[in-house]
């Protein structure tokens, strides 16, 4: 399933070259992951996968988080509206999206970061927000989750 959303991404820097995942934003660039950074490729963004006539919208901080969602559900692609924030920083570019869903269900990790993200969406944004981290309790996040249940 991987192949279908990453991309492998070669950047150059300081006469080094890196190799890391890529999965596309919504500006056309990548969210960059390897085993030394957390990286992008020109514009930090975040990446929807719309459904119309959904009311519904589910929220993930990575997308490792976004990808173990569908692994654990059985699913090549989402069947509700999607969106990764590549990084809790981009919560604001999220806000406008997410404003128009009714139910927001984020599965966001289990720590500082993701849990001032939630709050942020529910009190400074006025978004109705579901903390969904229930499904991975015991866990810091989603993609924690799947690798301690998958069968090695």
């Amino acid at each position: 399933m991987g192949k279908k959303y990453l991309h492998e991404v070669i950047t150059n820097a300081e006469d080094r070259t890196y190799y890391s995942v890529g999965f596309p934003n919504d500006s056309n660039d990548f969210a960059l992951r390897n085993k030394y950074v957390k990286d992008c490729t020109g514009i930090q963004d975040i990446t929807t996968f719309d459904r119309s006539g959904r009311t519904t919208v589910t929220v993930f901080e990575d997308f490792f988080d976004f990808l173990s969602a569908l692994v654990w559900f059985g699913l090549e692609t989402p069947r509700l509206a999607s969106v990764v924030l590549n990084t809790t920083n981009n919560r604001k570019k999220a806000v406008n999206y997410l404003s128009q869903f009714a139910q927001i269900n984020c599965f966001f990790a289990l720590n500082k970061s993701g849990m001032e993200c939630l709050r942020l969406f529910q009190e400074r944004d006025g978004l109705n927000v579901k903390d969904c981290s229930d499904i991975y309790e015991g866990c810091n996040d989603f993609n924690e989750f799947l690798m301690k249940k998958r069968p090695s």
